[in-house]
């Protein structure tokens, strides 16, 4: 257990960094999903969602949300140069 005030040390930090593997991407799509998690969305949530994923037309009753979810999708596609 930590001491209150305590802090890893830069060489702990990279090992353990080290063992949970490095992973590079230039995928907007990976680094929104991973700041996500990270941040505090569960992954459980997330991956309801990747199940309840569809590419078929869809019609969604909270326009509001549907627009701002439209506006988030043109941002990541315009970083990825799609």
């Amino acid at each position: 257990m930590a001491r209150e005030g305590s802090q890893m040390s830069i060489e702990r930090i990279n090992e353990l960094r080290d063992a949970s593997g490095r992973v590079f991407s230039a995928d907007p799509l990976v680094s929104f999903l991973y700041t996500l998690i990270r941040n505090g969305c569960p992954v459980g949530v997330v991956e309801e969602a990747l199940h309840e994923t569809t590419s078929e037309s869809t019609l969604y009753t909270n326009g509001w949300l549907a627009k701002y979810a439209e506006n988030a999708a043109v941002c990541l596609r315009g970083r990825a140069g799609l």
